[in-house]
């Protein structure tokens, strides 16, 4: 990776569900002289079986915590969204206070979940 780093102008990562993942890299990539930004990605569920294929498509690991949060709600997509949306912000708060060199957020077609993240992290406008 670090090779490939160094030939590009910037990089956008695969989403993740835990901010010291990204923050662990950052650091493994400055350790090996790379300097180029690398800019962290959101993905706010609104599914849950959805947001699970991919975190494993991805070669991630869905993580229990985020599981036992989403396995009682699952018949309640309201709900899902909710908790997607609150799992988005906070790992963009987590992201902005470190400072990244922005964010990507994952859409999958819809702006509605990506606008309220945005909003909550006081990015946008309350009608933006």
């Amino acid at each position: 990776l670090a090779e490939k780093l160094r030939l590009a102008d910037f990089a956008i990562t695969q989403f993740f569900w835990t901010a010291d993942h990204y923050f662990r890299m950052v650091d493994e990539l400055e350790a090996h002289g790379v300097d180029t930004p690398v800019i962290p990605s959101l993905f706010p569920i609104i599914n849950a079986a959805t947001a699970e294929r991919f975190t494993l498509l991805n070669g991630a690991t869905w993580p229990r915590w985020l599981a036992d949060r989403l396995e009682p709600v699952a018949d309640n997509p309201q709900e899902v969204r909710k908790i997607g949306i609150e799992v988005a912000t906070k790992l963009g708060e987590e992201l902005l206070a470190n400072d990244p060199p922005g964010l990507h957020i994952y859409t999958m077609n819809t702006s509605a979940a990506p606008k309220e993240v945005w909003r909550n992290l006081g990015l946008v406008s309350a009608d933006g």
